[in-house]
């Protein structure tokens, strides 16, 4: 496999020096498509990580106001 990857290579290296740009300008293209791809899926796992950090930050509050409610209600009976 890899040596078929390497012989490609030579021969698309060879293309693209001696030919008109076509070759080079499909392969940039090709390359801003996946950068373009790849930021949009980090991105969107951005998103729904920071959603998730949200919901977690919300959790932890509605516990320490549970927690706050239980210590009121026993002071509150103690008395």
């Amino acid at each position: 496999m890899d040596e078929s990857i390497n012989i490609l290579n030579k021969r698309l290296e060879k293309s693209i020096v001696k030919g008109d740009g076509y070759i080079s300008n499909e392969i940039i293209e090709l390359f801003t498509e996946m950068k373009d791809d790849l930021l949009k899926s980090v991105a969107h796992k951005k998103i729904v990580i920071e959603s998730h950090l949200h919901v977690f930050e919300n959790d932890q509050a509605v516990e320490n106001l549970i927690t706050e409610i239980k210590t009121l209600k026993e002071e509150l009976n103690s008395k």
